[in-house]
């Protein structure tokens, strides 16, 4: 398993340009009436995809396709990939057994939501943690954990995030899963792949 994080603002307009001319016409249609940050971290996120996937299975050319639930998959390739942008962040993860991604920026957070999407395991995890400030960043990181565990899972988000739980014995982990995940000074991210 591998990933990359590439931030958007340390990528040229005419990079930019440049990979958004590489995607595929439907995709390239929908990201191009985008704009600002979430326009250019999905073409990061994309050209990503398309060097790592070619990285990984030795392709000279990368085709997407998308399943039922809008899961990009790379066509006829013996590798799976997963995607996540957030603010001008891109992650990307490649490997050969499912694999799922996600990051996100660290912004407040409500107590509801907290509430509504964590397990008692992850509640009694995020409230070791004293200081609301680090509370907030470390369930957006526990956020992304479960995130990257559902899209791992070909699930994407569902409606009882609460029964889904990623902390075991106190830490962020899910049992038949490795997991690498960090909490950074503005963003968390976290990257799950069967085992």
């Amino acid at each position: 398993m591998i990933f990359r994080i590439l931030d958007s603002r340390e990528t040229s307009e005419e990079q930019l340009s440049l990979w958004l001319s590489e995607m595929e016409p439907e995709k390239r249609k929908k990201v191009a009436a985008m704009g600002g940050e979430t326009k250019a971290a999905r073409i990061c996120a994309d050209h990503l995809a398309r060097t790592m996937v070619k990285e990984a299975s030795g392709a000279k050319e990368v085709r997407f396709a998308y399943d039922c639930l809008g899961k990009p998959y790379a066509v006829d390739l013996p590798v799976q990939f997963n995607l996540s942008h957030s603010g001008p962040y891109a992650l990307c993860a490649v490997a050969v057994r499912p694999v799922g991604a996600d990051i996100q920026v660290l912004r407040p957070v409500k107590e509801s939501l907290i509430r509504w999407v964590c397990s008692p395991e992850e509640l009694t995890y995020l409230c070791a943690q004293a200081d609301r400030s680090l509370q907030t960043a470390r369930f957006i990181q526990l956020w992304t954990v479960k995130e990257a565990l559902l899209k791992c899972r070909g699930t994407g988000i569902c409606r009882e995030l609460r029964t889904v739980n990623t902390v075991t014995d106190g830490n962020l982990s899910v049992p038949g899963y490795g997991l690498y995940t960090r909490l950074r000074e503005d963003y968390a991210f976290s990257v799950i792949y069967e085992e």
